[in-house]
C-alpha cells in the first residue's frame, strides 16, 4: 500500500512534518519490486550525473551532498 499526500506548511527548521494524506494505492508484491527496482534505478542516473543525494537526518530538504 502507498500512501500520499501533501505537506502544505513545510518549513526547514521544523521538527515534526505533520501530511495529510489524499490518496492510496494499494500494488501486489511483484509489482512493489519492480517499483522498487524502476526507482533505484532512476535514483542512480541521477547520482551518476549530479552526485550522490544525503538523506541523513537534517539534510537540507535532501540537497546533494557536495
Amino acid at each position: 500500500v502507498l500512501l500520499f499526500g501533501m505537506n502544505q506548511a513545510w518549513n526547514r527548521g521544523q521538527k515534526e512534518v505533520t501530511i495529510q494524506l489524499t490518496d492510496r494505492i494499494v500494488i501486489s508484491p511483484y509489482a512493489a519490486k519492480r517499483l522498487s527496482l524502476l526507482l533505484g534505478n532512476v535514483v542512480k542516473e541521477y547520482e551518476s550525473r549530479f552526485g550522490a543525494l544525503n538523506i541523513e537526518a537534517g539534510a537540507a530538504g535532501g540537497e546533494a551532498k557536495k
